[in-house]
């Protein structure tokens, strides 16, 4: 059987909400991760993504490549407790369970 982990992070600021959420497997391995309203990322192609960003595993990258994050499964990224369900359902996690 093959566990996997969600982490969850995020502040709070007065003015907006930055956080990141990640699947990882094996205790170590980024399968997925959502930072958003953070810092730009710099790809390892020089090309630059925004502040919120998708990062997808690539072999030979690990996640060190990031994407815009889709508009249609990401609507509203202010809102912490839907957009985890939305990251949740994005990773096809089955199940989940009721966030507030």
């Amino acid at each position: 059987m093959i566990s996997f982990l969600v982490d969850v992070e995020f502040n709070r600021k007065p003015d907006s909400l930055k956080g990141k959420f990640q699947l990882r497997v094996f205790n170590s391995v980024r399968l997925v991760r959502l930072d958003f309203n953070g810092s730009s990322h710099l790809n390892p192609d020089h090309s630059r993504v925004g502040t919120s960003h998708l990062h997808i595993y690539r072999e030979g990258y690990h996640d060190r490549w990031a994407y815009d994050p889709p508009k249609d499964s990401f609507r509203n990224l202010n809102d912490a407790a839907n957009t985890l369900r939305e990251f949740l359902a994005y990773c096809n996690v089955i199940n989940i369970p009721p966030i507030r």
